[in-house]
């Protein structure tokens, strides 16, 4: 670990607000490596020793701030990913969609998922700050797709809670999370943002058509609805298809 940060300081430019690049790629793994080597090493000495005790949040916090330090001052964007994704295992979120989708507690603990509600807005608000103060704007896509990935899950998660009038809430989240998104993604002509944000809102509006539905008798357009689903999921898909030729046509115009 110190051999790595000893060669990446000793190349370092120092600490700038615009982006930095190193002039050998190969320091770019080395920071990557340290900050690689130091979640491990932190993450043994509290399996092994246990110094920060039951603390286990602060053997998480640690390297999760050393990974921050070194992605904002060696600009490297694969660290940044390494420290929200140490951030939000802070907060006990499991950032990965199939880890989010099928972690129960989403369904039976609401406090996880208003913590990952706050964590995504927190994200959003970072890099409207940072865009403003002019701080690596050039990370802002990595904050948002966080962002977008966490709040659009944990929203569709609870689209399917029973509790009365909760899911409801999550849907008013999910449509303004779809639509602040569907602005960002075109400002930083960003397809993959807008791609995910189309599955998101699409997975959404499916959800929250079936819990009307569950308020209403279908006995007498039940064949109705069972012989317009095939064309219903044909439209969707070409719709689809037509939104994001239309996308790539704006950014590139």
């Amino acid at each position: 670990i110190g051999v790595c940060f000893y060669f990446c300081f000793k190349n370092s430019k120092g600490f700038q607000k615009s982006e930095v690049k190193f002039e050998h790629p190969v320091l770019e793994y080395l920071v990557l490596a340290a900050s690689i080597l130091t979640c491990i090493f932190i993450g043994y000495l509290q399996f092994q020793y246990k110094p920060f005790g039951t603390h286990y949040g602060l053997a998480t916090l640690i390297p999760t701030l050393v990974s921050f330090f070194c992605a904002y001052y060696f600009d490297n964007k694969s660290v940044l990913t390494i420290a929200i994704t140490g951030l939000a295992a802070y907060v006990g979120l499991s950032v990965t969609p199939q880890d989010l989708l099928n972690n129960n507690n989403f369904y039976s603990d609401q406090s996880l998922s208003y913590s990952a509600i706050m964590l995504g807005v927190l994200l959003v608000l970072w890099t409207i700050y940072s865009s403003r103060i002019q701080l690596k704007t050039h990370f802002n896509l990595i904050f948002l797709t966080f962002a977008l990935h966490i709040i659009s899950i944990a929203s569709i998660s609870n689209l399917i809670n029973d509790y009365y009038g909760i899911w409801l809430i999550f849907a008013f989240i999910l449509a303004g999370s779809s639509y602040y998104f569907y602005k960002v993604s075109h400002d930083l002509k960003a397809i993959s943002l807008y791609v995910f944000m189309i599955v998101y809102a699409y997975i959404g509006f499916n959800i929250f058509l079936f819990r009307v539905f569950e308020h209403i008798d279908l006995a007498d357009i039940w064949m109705l609805l069972v012989i317009s689903l095939p064309a219903y999921f044909i439209g969707s898909i070409i719709l689809f298809i037509k939104l994001i030729k239309t996308f790539n046509k704006q950014i590139a115009a």
